[in-house]
């Protein structure tokens, strides 16, 4: 038997900050299948994101002292590779999360089942999201909206393949054409987003560093380290829900795709 969405994660699709919402009401409804998948996902890519910008910057973190890498900090180059490490681990969640909150994880079934079903179709989630950063610098040749209306139109290229198409190219045009339908809505949930996201980031940063940069602690350098990783798994856990959230609010809204209607339809009970 499959549950709906709403039995599985508790999604509340009706107003933008529903939205939203669920990128902290997933967590909290099903840890025992958002949490691992986040941990296995994210924490792989969140450590080769400390240890980058430790060799990039001499420092684990900014305002740490702990000397390492390069003498001279190339912090252009460190911010480039924090973004696509922190795209990327969005984009994995976003993918690997969808089913669960369309509602089609079977009875029995978890976050192994999921990670498994992410593995399969990695080739095309890989493919598009390199052809995603593509369109997006070619975008930037139209100045910074171009490079910003592509990132909207191809939010959800991630869900999508998790949730129906293994073709990138299908995805980036499903992402186009959700998008389309609904952009005020698409584009009021993904500047939400950015600006929640970046004030978990600051809210979790601000102490640790605070008190390492005060007290000149000795374990300062781990502490801020550990804190950062902490930091990548959180982001990385409400952008990429949210995301798939957002997908399922606007196939649901474009489509018309009732829940009941379409497991009726592939003979589920519902």
């Amino acid at each position: 038997m499959v549950h709906d969405g709403s039995e599985q994660t508790g999604l509340r699709l009706r107003t933008i900050p529903g939205v939203l919402d669920n990128g902290f009401d997933v967590p909290k409804s099903r840890p025992d299948i958002t949490l691992p998948v986040v941990v296995v996902l994210v924490l792989p890519l969140a450590a080769a994101r400390l240890v980058s910008r430790m060799w990039m910057t001499g420092s684990a973190t900014e305002g740490s002292v702990l000397e390492f890498g390069s003498e001279q900090p190339n912090l252009v180059e460190a911010a480039v590779v924090d973004a696509v490490l922190s795209s990327f681990s969005a984009t994995l969640v976003a993918a690997a999360l969808t089913p669960l909150l369309l509602g089609c994880l079977p009875a029995g079934r978890g976050a192994t089942w999921l990670l498994r079903r992410l593995l399969r179709r990695s080739p095309a989630l890989v493919a598009g999201w390199i052809l995603v950063k593509a369109m997006q610098a070619i975008g930037l040749i139209f100045f910074v909206v171009g490079s910003v209306a592509v990132m909207v139109f191809t939010s959800l290229v991630a869900p999508s393949i998790g949730d129906r198409t293994v073709n990138p190219i299908r995805a980036i045009g499903r992402s186009f054409r959700l998008v389309g339908k609904n952009f005020g809505r698409a584009v009021a949930v993904i500047v939400l987003m950015v600006v929640v996201d970046g004030g978990l980031r600051f809210a979790l940063l601000v102490v640790p560093v605070a008190v390492v940069s005060l007290t000149g602690w000795w374990p300062g350098p781990a502490v801020l380290a550990a804190a950062q990783v902490l930091v990548d798994l959180v982001s990385a856990g409400f952008v990429g829900i949210a995301t798939a959230s957002l997908y399922v609010d606007l196939s649901m809204r474009s489509e018309q795709r009732d829940l009941e209607e379409r497991f009726r339809q592939v003979g589920l009970e519902w």
